[in-house]
């Protein structure tokens, strides 16, 4: 091996060495900080796979993420869905399945759900009257399930929109596409 190559190697492992600290107190400082931290990440499983940060800070740091947010998880877990549903308001739970419970709503959404239109393009994937999609817009709008661009005159879902179509799918999934009254 020559000189070059030496020296080389031996300046890389002292800037590991050096770094290695800082890495680990920066560490330490994030899981410290994240104990304290109330996190929500709107993220479902396949993005968070393709999601992969080139830098191995940025991996450590998500990996961290991901693990406190796994123990809370645990930690918290059936408990935490009990309150959630003991402090449930009725009446915004009402509305919300009352703004889906109408096919051309959830139409609109499942259209919405990958690309963003304009209220005359909603209206010919609908075939509905100009008076019949305001009022399912409005509706939707009301309930925080999409939203509209006033520059680009476009509606689009909303993150809490998506959240409520994946799981009015799972739901369908569940009962077996069943109808129960």
């Amino acid at each position: 091996m020559s000189d070059k190559e030496e020296l080389k190697k031996e300046i890389e492992e002292t800037v590991r060495q050096m770094i290695a600290p800082i890495i680990e107190k920066t560490m330490r400082e994030v899981e410290k900080q994240l104990r304290s931290v109330s996190l929500r990440i709107d993220l479902s499983k396949e993005e968070l796979e393709e999601m992969e940060p080139s830098s191995i800070v940025l991996r450590d740091i998500a990996n961290v993420l991901k693990e406190s947010i796994k123990r809370g998880l645990r930690e918290r877990g059936e408990a935490q869905i009990d309150e959630l549903i003991l402090k449930m308001p009725e009446n915004k739970a009402s509305s919300i399945m009352k703004s889906l419970a109408n096919e051309d709503r959830i139409k609109l959404l499942k259209i919405l759900y990958k690309n963003p239109m304009s209220f005359s393009e909603l209206k010919e994937s609908l075939n509905l009257e100009s008076s019949s999609m305001s009022y399912n817009l409005r509706q939707l709008l009301s309930a925080g399930l999409i939203t509209h661009d006033e520059t680009e005159m476009r509606y689009k879902i909303s993150n809490r929109g998506k959240m409520l179509l994946r799981l009015l799918a799972l739901i369908n999934e569940t009962l077996g596409g069943e109808v129960y009254e």
